[in-house]
């Protein structure tokens, strides 16, 4: 009641003249207004083009719908009141669009073309509104209600209608529209929005989705010019992918008057009795003779006329046929000569701007656009063409994009590759801001579909991606990264396993898929220069490798006066439990030497609650050997420290670089360890045994160390490989590879925004 009253009041205030902006300001409703001003544009510009679209469907939409989806447009009124009273159109604006306004306002009152009036209200309504906005919002609109026509039509639930051409048997099916040629174009402008919104993200699959678009569009509506537009159309992806100045727009600009060039010279110069000309005619599925009867039986105005069309779509049987099929000459024989030289300008001014921002996508579609409009007349309605909208909107695209996205098993933090990849995030949220940079855990592949999705809508500009190297594995990571190729960003490896080159070895068609992804990607960075060898036969170019080795905590580096308490008799375990890295041998090891007076201990995480039992009944009985649960931070370094020798007797197939062997080196650790993965390349050889193993040369080696003395700290080489290992250093040195490999034009707009760079 309260709120009925309000209302009562704000009617009275502007009935008795009262003002109001300062109506709505009692009300508090300007400030609302104001903060939403885009919803107050594609609110009813949603609700316009919903409605006019169904319109054309075989839905059994009532007529009434027509005027009621103009209704919403006083919302756009008041955004365009609001915009003039607090002064968001310029000088120049105002200068620029007033002679459509005028132009506009005396075609609806002399001409009597009424709809012309929506379109210079959504027109000036756009101000402002990013145009990369005006068209996904479009075509999402467009496109749900195609798909929900196209799916209706094709389970029966509304007319799938069937022409027929002049031999009787081709058939050309309307897709649930009200004529063939509707839906075909419906779909060319629908791919034309595509591309624009994929931009600067265009790859080869969008021109492959533009060829299979013509094909399918042709065998379902038969509609040839059509299809060979949308090939057209297909080419842009491969175009755009260049870098093109501005003044081709210039250029580029004058297609649009020549295009209605075109379409009056062809329509005033054919003939009936020429067989060139019926073969021209032809190939433009009757048009000429069309828009010839067209202009013969009406006069050219300067401000438009009533013309009754009367075409397949909604023919009236009781009437004669009558449709132009031209944009061009649709425009100048309705909407007279005045609008019609003023809308061919600001189309080809705006394809002109669109070159001059960078916007090359947005102008080549609209060039084909224009083209197109010979043959159909779609042009200038914004339920097909948004841009035709877009004199005012602002040409930038507002995609909010984010400079990196890491993408891994991120809750396995218990493995070595969970750590590295905790440690790299944390430290590129540090760097580049927590905004600025997105995670995705694909630890659980029930969730691989979702993964997908998130994939296909995270607008990064780089992907940091930690590949698998099983079979199954793979095969997931090859949609991963063919989804995040596919999305136009950079995409980063980093391989924390040996054991891929084997796979790669194995399975023929893997090394084939592998291949062609892989020769892809901006960068792959190893651990080890010998990890090239997974890649042999790849032709991977050898810049496009970095190696740079795992990291660890500074407070790991051992101090000489900590070095000097080490007694030199603990031994330790120091990785997960997985038997193929030997904790089972170095537990027989300390059986055979249970009188030498060596501590063994065991460390690390268990993933089998079974195994873990039985481990604890294995050692219960053994005096000198102790579990510790899983340890970090500085319990981590401390426990390290009191250590003297570190034992890793692994054939595990992905072991690659152990961080856990690196923390040992940092913290005095002589190590007993396998020639295995990239270790020999770090390993320093003045603390290091090699080993096979084999528990009965672990003991003998840890029997001779009694007798020997301990390496001197200056042996542990701590200074140098502080500097290499030291976790922020590596961590600083992966995330310079991964922005350092975006493409030019991201590395551009990574400046624009300030960052890192």
């Amino acid at each position: 009641m309260k709120t009925h009253n309000i209302m009562i009041y704000y009617a009275q205030k502007i009935q008795s003249g009262g003002d109001i902006m300062e109506s709505l300001k009692q009300l508090n409703l300007l400030k609302l207004l104001r903060e939403h001003q885009d919803l107050l544009f594609l609110g009813p510009l949603i609700w316009f083009i919903a409605w006019n679209l169904l319109l054309i469907t075989t839905f059994p939409i009532p007529a009434i719908f027509a005027p009621i989806s103009k209704v919403p447009l006083i919302f756009v009124l008041i955004k365009i009141g609001l915009g003039l009273y607090d002064r968001k159109y310029t000088k120049n604006q105002l200068l620029y669009i007033l002679p459509l306004v005028v132009v506009s306002i005396l075609v609806g009152l002399i001409g009597g073309q009424n709809y012309i009036l929506y379109y210079l209200i959504l027109t000036l309504g756009a101000l402002n509104i990013p145009i990369d906005r005006m068209v996904r919002v479009t075509m999402k609109t467009v496109g749900i209600i195609f798909l929900i026509t196209l799916l209706s039509a094709a389970v029966g639930l509304i007319e799938n209608r069937i022409f027929y051409r002049e031999d009787g048997y081709t058939a050309r099916l309307a897709l649930g529209i009200q004529y063939p040629t509707d839906a075909a174009s419906l779909i060319f402008y629908l791919y034309g929005m595509y591309l624009m919104i994929r931009h600067q993200r265009l790859q080869r699959v969008d021109t492959l989705i533009g060829f299979v678009l013509a094909f399918v569009t042709y065998l379902l509506t038969g509609t040839r010019l059509d299809a060979i537009l949308l090939v057209v159309l297909a080419l842009i992806a491969v175009a755009s992918r260049r870098q093109w100045g501005y003044r081709l727009g210039t250029w580029l600009a004058w297609s649009v008057p020549i295009m209605a060039l075109i379409s009056i010279g062809l329509a005033g110069y054919y003939s009936e009795t020429d067989n060139l000309w019926q073969f021209v005619d032809h190939l433009l599925s009757g048009r000429l003779h069309l828009v010839q009867q067209a202009l013969e039986s009406y006069p050219l105005t300067f401000f438009g006329q009533v013309i009754e069309m009367n075409g397949f779509g909604q023919f009236d049987p009781s009437k004669p046929y009558n449709f132009i099929d031209s944009s061009y000459l649709q425009m100048l024989l309705r909407f007279g000569i005045a609008y019609t030289l003023l809308a061919l300008y600001y189309f080809s001014d705006l394809i002109r701007r669109l070159f001059r921002q960078g916007l090359t996508t947005y102008g080549f579609v609209a060039v084909i656009f224009a083209i197109h409009g010979v043959i159909a007349h779609h042009l200038f309605n914004p339920i097909y063409n948004p841009l035709w909208l877009c004199f005012l909107a602002s040409l930038t695209v507002q995609e909010k994009m984010i400079p990196l996205a890491i993408v891994g098993q991120l809750s396995r933090s218990e493995t070595g590759l969970g750590q590295a990849l905790d440690d790299f995030t944390q430290h590129a949220k540090h760097m580049l801001g927590e905004q600025h940079v997105v995670t995705l855990d694909i630890t659980d592949n029930r969730q691989f579909l979702k993964n997908c999705w998130h994939i296909l809508h995270t607008p990064a500009l780089t992907y940091y991606f930690t590949p698998s190297a099983t079979v199954w594995g793979n095969l997931r990571d090859l949609v991963y990264l063919k989804l995040m190729l596919y999305s136009g960003a950079s995409v980063v490896t980093h391989f924390h396993t040996r054991h891929y080159g084997q796979l790669m070895r194995q399975h023929r068609l893997l090394r084939w898929l592998n291949r062609r992804v892989y020769r892809r990607v901006s960068l792959i960075i190893l651990l080890g220069h010998s990890q090239r060898q997974m890649f042999e036969g790849f032709k991977i170019p050898a810049e496009k490798f970095r190696t740079i080795p795992n990291g660890i905590a500074p407070e790991l580096f051992i101090s000489e006066a900590d070095y000097a308490q080490k007694t030199g008799k603990r031994v330790i375990y120091f990785s997960n439990f997985i038997e193929e890295k030997g904790y089972l041998t170095v537990l027989e090891a300390s059986r055979q030497l249970a009188d030498s007076g060596y501590q063994f201990f065991f460390a690390g995480q268990f993933f089998n609650s079974a195994v873990k039992a039985q481990f604890l009944r294995l050692i219960e009985p053994l005096d000198d050997v102790y579990y510790i649960e899983a340890v970090k931070g500085q319990d981590k370094a401390w426990l390290l420290k009191q250590m003297d020798y570190f034992v890793l007797p692994t054939t595990y197939q992905h072991e690659t670089l152990p961080i856990s062997l690196l923390e040992a080196m940092a913290s005095g650790l002589q190590l007993l360890v396998t020639r295995f993965g990239v270790i020999p390349e770090y390993a320093n050889p003045k603390v290091t045994t090699w080993i096979e193993p084999d528990a009965q040369q672990i003991s003998s080696v840890l029997r001779a160390k009694l007798s020997e003395p301990k390496p001197s700290y200056s042996d542990l080489n701590l200074v140098n490989y502080q500097a290499v290992f030291n976790r922020t250093s590596v961590n600083q040195q992966i995330l310079d590879a991964v922005m350092f490999a975006v493409r030019d034009d991201d590395y551009r707009e990574m400046r624009q925004l300030g960052m890192y760079f």
